[in-house]
């Protein structure tokens, strides 16, 4: 049974009309009054050249009051905030049962794709509100604004020391010389200045990883007095509950400003003491930095410093298996003085993160009541609670009973493919290689796209790069589909 108003018959003729669509909107809130129920929200729509349309809404009456008389509802479409259009229908009475439809006449050009939000309203016919009911829908479908969501980090270690104060929930302060030592964070970088024989002074990441399969980065100088001989160094420590402190670090040495001397050294057992060390002459004057890294293999235990030099990646020395069950980030100095002068060494953009070689991204399709997009043949074959069924539409609002997206994840170029996967059969989850992506460092700006039957769903998602934040391996995504 449907209700309308008088006078809308070429609307619901066109509500039926070639290429019209039904698809289900998504319920956010709904408040009833009087007995008042409200289900099975529907948009009926078209897809055009130019964008899509609207044609109606249909809503079911699921209880309606027994002295329900007359009442008007009325539909008010938004999008980000802005009215879009405004309809409504005349009811000559609430039926239980009944289906409510409201004509529309709504163009969604290319420039509006993107969520709608569908306000309802029923009044009687003296003006008090029987319901308020808000619902979501997006062009194309499976819409989504803004990026994706970041819900796990894959780099627990990471500071682009951008504040005014070192942030000791992130770090621990390291005083052995305190006399001698003053380490502050200013102008977008840590500087720490010591003079005389110093041990080891700097910052401690409270945070580790497990295991020995991960990255450690930062940007690092120094600036020393003619015969000081203190050090700027990177250090993964392996200390840790249950793990030995087996650890390996890069050194540089500023000399007379005119290059940077880099060391690798850690401390293992003897029969892994083997192989070259260094030292190797970096050019460019000390102060101007360096970027320097640590590579560590989980399945070998094999670590190898690196430092980058004329956008090229210079080993420095040789691998040295370095067992341990946990790493962490240190950056500090140590060294020694013989005239007190001292040194003064920075860091900047330092983060501890997974190897990526062995890591993936992972991307989550949710729907907005949590449920994941559906299951591989619904019904029966569907896990309880990891789908809805297999409600699930197309670019054009065609039925798809298997929900089998397809996510991919290009370079922010957009065209450079990362790595693509489908979801079918991991009920929403899907998880990306990175062992060809086309850059060395993270974080990296990246494009997620999800299709559906070969055509795109939503607009390309963007993960966005600035300092630290960014891509990383190991991070877990989620992208809201309706």
């Amino acid at each position: 049974m449907k209700i309308v108003a008088a006078g809308v018959g070429l609307a619901l003729a066109l509500a039926g009309g070639l290429g019209a669509r039904v698809a289900p909107l998504v319920v956010v809130e709904a408040r009833g009054s009087h007995g008042l129920q409200i289900d099975a929200p529907r948009v009926v729509d078209r897809v055009e050249g130019s964008g899509a349309a609207i044609e109606a809404f249909r809503f079911g009456v699921a209880e309606a009051p027994a002295e329900a008389g007359p009442a008007l509802a009325s539909v008010r479409i938004e999008s980000a905030g802005s009215l879009v259009g405004s309809f409504s229908a005349a009811i000559p009475q609430l039926r239980r049962g009944a289906m409510i439809e409201i004509p529309a006449d709504a163009a969604i050009p290319a420039d509006l794709e993107g969520r709608l939000t569908a306000r309802l309203l029923i009044n009687d016919q003296d003006g008090e509100s029987l319901f308020e009911g808000r619902y979501t829908l997006g062009y194309p479908r499976y819409e989504t604004s803004g990026p994706p969501r970041r819900v796990i980090a894959g780099a627990p270690v990471r500071d682009d020391f951008e504040s005014q104060v070192i942030d000791e929930e992130r770090w621990r302060i390291w005083r052995s010389d305190p006399s001698r030592l003053q380490i502050e964070q200013k102008e977008g970088r840590l500087w720490i200045r010591i003079r005389g024989d110093a041990d080891y002074n700097g910052l401690v990441s409270r945070l580790d990883i497990p295991g020995r399969d991960v990255v450690g980065v930062c940007r690092m100088g120094i600036e020393s007095a003619p015969r000081a001989l203190h050090a700027g160094i990177l250090h993964l420590c392996g200390s840790g509950l249950w793990s030995p402190d087996h650890w390996f670090e890069i050194r540089l040495r500023d000399h007379e400003g005119k290059f940077a001397a880099a060391v690798a050294d850690a401390a293992v057992p003897p029969r892994f003491r083997g192989g070259y060390r260094g030292p190797y002459e970096l050019p460019n004057p000390a102060g101007e930095g360096y970027v320097v890294k640590v590579v560590c293999e989980g399945a070998t235990n094999l670590c190898t410093g690196f430092a980058q030099v004329h956008g090229e990646w210079w080993q420095i020395g040789d691998p040295v298996e370095v067992p341990a069950r946990r790493s962490r980030l240190e950056i500090k100095t140590a060294g020694s003085d013989e005239k007190g002068d001292g040194s003064s060494i920075w860091f900047d953009d330092c983060r501890l993160y997974q190897r990526p070689e062995t890591h993936y991204v992972s991307v989550v399709l949710v729907r907005p009541s949590g449920g994941g997009p559906g299951a591989r043949g619904g019904g029966a074959d569907a896990v309880a609670g990891a789908g809805e069924g297999k409600d699930c539409f197309d670019a054009r609002n065609g039925m798809v009973p298997a929900c089998d997206f397809t996510v991919e994840l290009y370079a922010s170029d957009g065209k450079t493919l990362v790595d693509r996967t489908t979801t079918g059969t991991a009920f929403g989850y899907a998880m990306l290689k990175l062992d060809k992506a086309p850059w060395d460092l993270y974080p990296a700006a990246a494009v997620v796209r999800v299709k559906l039957n070969g055509l795109q769903v939503g607009p390309d998602h963007r993960i966005e790069q600035r300092g630290v934040e960014g891509l990383y391996p190991d991070d877990v995504y989620t992208i809201e589909v309706e």
